[in-house]
């Protein structure tokens, strides 16, 4: 498997678990040692991959 190909992969694994709110495929597009950074509502925040997981699960899956 080319390594665009492997990129497009997790870039679509990473889409899939924000639509979804699938917290596994955070975990699954993520490296167990990833920080994930970003703002919310609450401003800049910085979270492992399994607060980033239990955020992500927490939100409303986007309508299909």
């Amino acid at each position: 498997m080319s390594d665009s190909v492997k990129i497009n992969d997790v870039i679509q694994l990473y889409f899939d678990s924000m639509f979804e709110s699938n917290s596994q495929k955070v975990h699954q597009a993520f490296h167990p040692n990833a920080k994930i950074t970003g703002y919310t509502a609450d401003g800049l925040q910085e979270m492992d991959v399994s607060v980033f997981a239990d955020f992500v699960a927490s939100q409303l899956p986007s309508a299909k």
